[in-house]
This record gives structure tokens, C-alpha cells and sequence, in this order.
């Protein structure tokens, strides 16, 4: 949802998804993340579902 509410980011499909595995594979190096590993791996799925919920209006926003 975080991706989706800010006006200066330019919504695109599965926005949220493609940000969660990013925060996952920073997870996996960066020793500060070291301990949210878990909890990046379980949102993951939880955005993808998320995403494909707002495809439409990930869409309609694109196309303005």
C-alpha cells in the first residue's frame, strides 16, 4: 500500500511486489536487515496478492 499512496511515485503493475523482493534481497546482505529476513520473505506473497488487487487502478493511474 505504501508504493501505491504516494502521489510521486508513478504506479506500475505489481509495484509493491517487485519492492518487497528488493527489500528481501537487501535483507539477505545488509546485516542491519539481518533479522527481518523472515518477515520480508512472508510479505512477499502478502503483496503479490495486494497487487493483484490493485492492478486496475495501478493501470488507470499509469495511463493519465
Amino acid at each position: 500500500m505504501k508504493v501505491h499512496s504516494q502521489p510521486e511515485i508513478t504506479p506500475r503493475p505489481y509495484l509493491g511486489t517487485s519492492h518487497a523482493i528488493e527489500t528481501t534481497l537487501k535483507s539477505w546482505t545488509d546485516y542491519d536487515y539481518y533479522g527481518q529476513v523472515y518477515l520480508a520473505v512472508m510479505d512477499i506473497p502478502l503483496c503479490l496478492v495486494a497487487d493483484t488487487l490493485l492492478l486496475p487502478y495501478a493501470l488507470f493511474r499509469r495511463q493519465r
